[in-house]
């Protein structure tokens, strides 16, 4: 586990109007403290003023030495934008990512501490959600679908080219 069970604020979830019960019954609960994202999850929560009712996918992010627990709404279409985080989509490269909901490639995007790093992007296929990953910490499978994927395979996929299996 990514997360322990008591960084996990039983606050900030109710401010979603999430439960540990609810997250756990659905399987959520376990992805959020592995450090992956949830899920689609229904939400209905009042604000004092306006109820809600939502769905999206959550996750936990470290900020400030603080666990937040941060949330990406369903959009309707995907909005790619010219640049982000230092890097600038060309017109091909922005239809591609709504298109294939990949970039088919690495790109080298600004880290948390200005560094140029290389990333793979994509398009969240329920959110609609623009997200990236750095690449070095992705580690390639072995096998996939069954079959064994080689090394030279697993080179590619670090690469963010495609793998026929």
């Amino acid at each position: 586990m990514r997360f322990k069970h008591d960084e996990v604020s039983g606050e900030s979830l109710s401010k979603f109007g999430l439960t540990l019960e609810k997250l756990k019954e659905s399987g959520n609960y376990n992805r959020l403290l592995n450090g992956e994202r949830t899920n689609v999850v229904s939400t209905h929560f009042f604000d004092g003023a306006t109820a809600r009712f939502e769905q999206g996918k959550f996750f936990l992010q470290q900020k400030d030495n603080k666990l937040m627990l941060m949330y990406d709404g369903m959009k309707a279409s995907a909005a790619v934008p010219t640049q982000y985080k230092g890097y600038v989509f060309m017109k091909e490269e922005k239809e591609a990512l709504n298109k294939l909901k990949h970039l088919g490639r690495t790109v080298q995007m600004v880290d948390a501490n200005g560094e140029m790093k290389p990333y793979f992007v994509s398009i969240d296929k329920e959110t609609n959600t623009m997200l990236r990953w750095e690449v070095s910490k992705f580690k390639a499978p072995t096998t996939l679908l069954g079959a064994n994927v080689s090394k030279d395979q697993q080179a590619m996929l670090k690469e963010g080219k495609p793998v026929f299996i």
